[in-house]
This record gives structure tokens, C-alpha cells and sequence, in this order.
């Protein structure tokens, strides 16, 4: 198990990643309806544009109920997480229209 000196040092290698400014829909195309809501937000089948690469993009509002604290850690958990058996986060951006 990872010390807590150990976490910091890779959520600040990763803390650029998280919630990029940029157009999501210039970066994936949704490509089917929604498959179900996750705990905090809807899941959709979407295609990465550059290399057509098939994905699971899982969609997040920011509310009093997932205020952007909550979805920042969820997503610095979900880009740590490595192993067979886990969902890997590629990428994460913040809505702009």
C-alpha cells in the first residue's frame, strides 16, 4: 500500500489531466444513448475522434450535489487506478460548449 507522501506525489504528476478546458465534443463522439447513471453521472458509448478508439465515457454535472471537490477526486482515483480488473481513465475534461 502507497505511503500518503507516496499518493501526493502522483496526484500532482497527474493534477494537469483533471478536468481540461477543452470541447468535448471536438475530442469524442457520443455514439449510442446511455447506458445507465453511475453513482455521479450518466455512462455513454463515445469514440475518441484522433485514433476512433471505442470507449465508455461516464458524464458528470457539477451541482450542490457534485460540487467539482467531489468530481476531482473521483476522477484522481479513477486516473490511479491500475489493474486488470479496473475501469482506466484516458482523459478528463470540463464542459465547454
Amino acid at each position: 500500500m502507497p505511503t500518503n507522501a507516496e499518493l501526493d506525489f502522483a496526484i500532482a504528476l497527474i493534477s494537469d489531466k483533471i478536468l481540461r478546458p477543452v470541447s468535448i465534443k471536438k475530442e469524442y463522439a457520443v455514439i449510442g444513448k446511455r447506458f445507465s447513471g453511475g453513482a455521479m453521472g450518466g455512462v455513454y458509448p463515445v469514440k475518441r475522434r484522433r485514433d476512433k478508439k471505442l470507449m465508455i465515457g461516464k458524464m458528470i454535472t457539477n451541482d450542490k450535489k457534485f460540487p467539482e471537490r467531489l468530481i476531482r477526486n473521483e476522477i484522481q482515483i479513477m486516473l490511479l487506478n491500475k489493474g486488470q480488473f479496473l475501469v482506466e481513465c484516458y482523459d478528463s475534461l470540463q464542459y465547454k460548449p
